[in-house]
């Protein structure tokens, strides 16, 4: 798990724009946060969390408290990640199409 600029990064090597990603990935109709935005949070949380997890045995920086992980929590992110590598895949897959035909 790496940070949202770093996915971001490699999806440009790629040949991929992250914003194309993140607009097929969480757009939803009547939608005030924009999906980029969902986007980077998204990644940035998931990142941050696992930092805590590995670095801190899943404890707040600020007061030594254990952070609870729910059920939801973690069927919520495993939603937006399967959101994401699916939108990735089938533009991978596009853009192999094309460099195939041309």
């Amino acid at each position: 798990m790496v940070d949202a600029e770093y996915v971001k990064d490699q999806m440009n090597l790629i040949g991929l724009d992250w914003k194309v990603i993140a607009n097929e990935a969480f757009y939803q109709r009547d939608e005030t946060l924009k999906t980029v935005r969902r986007f980077t949070d998204c990644l940035t949380k998931l990142y941050r969390r696992r930092n805590m997890i590995a670095h801190q045995t899943d404890r707040s920086h600020s007061d030594a408290n254990f952070q609870d992980i729910t059920k939801d929590y973690v069927q919520g992110f495993i939603s937006d990640i399967v959101k994401i590598v699916y939108v990735i895949n089938k533009k991978a897959h596009e853009k192999s199409k094309i460099s195939e035909m041309g």
